[in-house]
């Protein structure tokens, strides 16, 4: 198993190659011991059978998508569809795939995929280059991704985060800085209409226990701190900061765990009906999220 690990006083972060996966991240309880809050797998190899995509960069498109698919008046037939559907482009995404990792310098570890045209039924020969960086009290994941062709690109980090380490999800608490969340049709895939949030069950506008409610839902965020979660035991909150204007909050019903995918909506998905997936060649898909960690005590002091 080939493991690529970064550390500092405050964080340690391991990578594997299938997927580009975030396999453990390790940081500091209040009282300074290291606990591993990321849910992964036992080794690479099952990695490479990954059903709920644990710990992986997810592309070429993040999300659902059908067929057939309009870019720019042309249309694409996507493979590996189910009912005319597809999710995070399948097996043949970049969430099964090996990617070069390498270590660029003591913080950073540099991450690196070809994606041939039509692999997944989109268009454009895609370079991607994701940068893990440890950070004083967190990490930050920087995506690029340049095309030849103009065509759909949305990326995210699909880690499941448990920050006591383990047990139940129940008693930590979340916090989501949204306005808004896309409606779903029967399938989960958006219809590009959108809802007000205040005073429904997905409203997490104030810091609140998970408790037992089942989460699968794209919020469109009103600022940059999209996303606050408290552990139940370990006293570890975790901020989560973004240039993306939504992300998918998904809790899996047979784990303990919670995943927070920062990414774009489909078009449609914002008030101007434009989204910043469609990338070509002058227009390459950026994106960054940095996840922050630190105890209860600390943040009241930053």
């Amino acid at each position: 198993m080939a493991l690529f690990t970064l550390s500092n006083n405050s964080v340690k972060l391991v990578v594997v190659n299938t997927g580009a996966a975030l396999h453990q991240l390790w940081v500091k309880d209040s009282n300074g011991d290291f606990v591993n809050i990321v849910v992964g797998l036992p080794d690479e190899d099952a990695y490479k059978d990954n059903p709920w995509y644990r710990g992986t960069i997810v592309g070429c498109y993040a999300g659902r998508l059908t067929n057939p698919l309009d870019i720019n008046g042309r249309e694409y037939i996507l493979k590996n569809t189910k009912e005319n559907i597809v999710l995070h482009c399948g097996p043949d995404g970049w969430s099964h795939q090996y990617w070069e990792i390498d270590q660029i310098d003591a913080q950073t570890l540099r991450c690196k995929l070809q994606c041939k045209s039509k692999k997944v039924g989109l268009p454009g020969h895609i370079n991607a280059v994701v940068h893990y960086r440890l950070l004083e009290h967190g990490i930050e994941i920087d995506y690029l991704a340049t095309t030849d062709q103009e065509t759909l690109i949305n990326l995210t980090n699909h880690a499941y985060f448990n920050l006591d380490g383990g047990g139940t999800m129940d008693a930590h608490q979340l916090q989501i800085n949204a306005s808004h969340y896309l409606d779903l049709d029967d399938r989960l895939v958006p219809t590009g209409q959108y809802h007000t949030i205040e005073g429904t069950p997905m409203d997490f506008g104030q810091m609140r226990p998970l408790k037992n409610q089942f989460l699968d839902d794209f919020y469109i965020g009103t600022s940059p701190k999209i996303a606050r979660l408290k552990g139940g035991q370990k006293n570890i909150e975790m901020q989560v900061i973004t240039d993306q204007p939504g992300t998918v909050v998904f809790r899996p019903r047979h784990f303990e765990a919670l995943c927070i995918e920062t990414q774009a909506p489909p078009k449609g998905g914002l008030s101007n009906d434009k989204s910043p997936t469609l990338a070509g060649p002058n227009r390459p898909y950026r994106q960054k999220t940095q996840f922050l960690f630190q105890s209860f005590q600390g943040w009241a002091n930053r």
